[in-house]
């Protein structure tokens, strides 16, 4: 008899565009691109999730439930799915991210910015502005050098 549960390899493959040859940098500028390009990625990959689940009930496989919501999951990040635990799901990690602390690279570029307006900075506020920075720099050096 025909082994009905599909290889989670070939489910996982479904989902890349050409995994092969896509770095981590490549799929990082295609989630993070023009807001256009992002929602026409997330339409093709819940159109691709579609097809798979469609596939898989032809071929007498039971479609994972993941694929049932990967459709639900990819609409629009502005407006919450209308299936109460999906919506709860996606608020709760929303919070998460922010809370979550993200980390400055070691080889990070401070870039200084000022108010708009005409002329030179003040001398007063070029002071505070490099005071601030330097706070910026050493608190941020001072968790590189507790990650050592």
């Amino acid at each position: 008899m025909r082994d009905k549960k599909p290889d989670t390899r070939e489910l996982y493959d479904a989902f890349l565009i050409d995994p092969e040859n896509m770095s981590d940098d490549d799929a990082a500028a295609e989630l993070a691109g023009d807001e256009d390009a992002a929602a026409a990625l997330r339409a093709r990959v819940a159109a691709m999730a579609q097809t798979l689940g469609a596939d898989l009930r032809r071929a007498g496989i039971p479609a994972p439930p993941v694929l049932k919501d990967v459709a639900a999951m990819l609409v629009s990040s502005d407006v919450l799915p209308p299936d109460e635990k999906l919506a709860r799901s996606r608020a709760s990690a929303r919070l998460a991210d922010l809370e979550r602390k993200q980390s400055v690279p070691r080889n990070y570029e401070l870039l200084e910015a000022a108010r708009k307006g005409p002329g030179e900075l003040a001398p007063e506020d070029e002071d505070l502005l490099e005071h601030e920075a330097e706070d910026l720099r050493r608190e941020i050096d001072g968790e590189h050098d507790k990650t050592k």
